[in-house]
């Protein structure tokens, strides 16, 4: 899970708009309810919920996945994030209701222990939906099971619908080349004679049909009297690829073949195009 997530568990600030009820995201493709007595709010990237009346906090997000072997895997290793947040599987992998996958979990939370349940509902083959609920050992029971339970049984989706930005850019970058290049080079004039730098590049095809190839070339090398090194040419294979967004926020999403997915922020700035913060330049495609 991502490191915001296990930061701002414990955190429910009032600032912030509540709702309570039915709860819809049509950018996200979800619906679902807030259990009566409860509460939610948007915390960046999480919906949190938390009770005037019952301890602890229950916690949605939705991640990239590459289908439901992944989530189980992922359950059965826990959630580590640093030294004072390890949350680890405290039984087995259990079937949930509308095809989900449960486990119970217990553990330290910015070196508080907690006890918790997660279950995680497939969106679809790329995508999935987690719903956690974690309190103090003492304070956690089976009424925080219920709860996570009840709102996974109420989680229904729908085709999710695009914001101008995300459907902005899948106009934009079909049969494109996204190429990236960073260089160094250096001479040393000193008696041991060593010199060095490197290159690497990057190429992203983005396909109209759906597809894209992705290649990299890293070159190391230090050169002189006395040393010498030389880095290697290699490739990342191909997969799907689209572009998902939340109001001004975009996302280029790629799945690779081998089972990976890598979601990239895709922003816009003076004409250039940025995956990530890093600058990528617009090139025709070698789309077949």
């Amino acid at each position: 899970m991502r490191l915001a997530m296990m930061i701002l568990i414990l955190v429910f600030n009032n600032g912030y708009a509540q709702q309570s009820g039915e709860v819809n995201y049509p950018s996200l493709g979800i619906t679902f309810t807030i259990p009566v007595g409860w509460v939610g709010q948007e915390v960046e990237d999480l919906f949190v919920m938390g009770s005037t009346t019952e301890p602890g906090r229950i916690i949605m997000s939705q991640q990239a996945i590459s289908g439901k072997n992944a989530l189980e895997q992922l359950l059965i290793n826990g959630l580590h994030v640093d030294a004072g947040t390890q949350l680890n599987a405290d039984s087995s992998v259990s079937t949930a209701k509308n095809d989900g996958l449960s486990v119970m979990l217990k553990g330290m939370m910015e070196y508080v222990a907690v006890k918790g349940y997660i279950v995680g509902r497939m969106q679809n083959d790329q995508q999935v939906i987690l719903i956690m609920a974690v309190s103090s050992p003492e304070n956690f029971n089976q009424t925080h099971v219920a709860l996570v339970n009840k709102i996974s049984d109420s989680l229904r989706f729908s085709q999710p619908q695009q914001s101008a930005q995300a459907v902005y850019f899948n106009q934009q970058l079909r049969n494109v080349r996204l190429s990236y290049l960073d260089s160094y080079s250096s001479m040393d004039y000193s008696d041991s004679g060593i010199s060095g730098g490197y290159e690497m590049r990057k190429n992203l095809d983005l396909c109209a049909e759906g597809h894209f190839y992705y290649s990299g070339y890293s070159n190391m090398n230090a050169g002189g009297d006395n040393a010498s090194a030389y880095g290697n040419y290699s490739s990342a294979g191909h997969g799907s690829w689209k572009v998902t967004g939340v109001g001004d926020e975009v996302y280029l999403q790629l799945s690779f073949n081998d089972g990976d997915v890598v979601e990239k922020a895709l922003t816009e700035k003076d004409g250039g195009l940025y995956l990530d913060g890093g600058r990528y330049y617009r090139q025709d495609s070698q789309c077949q």
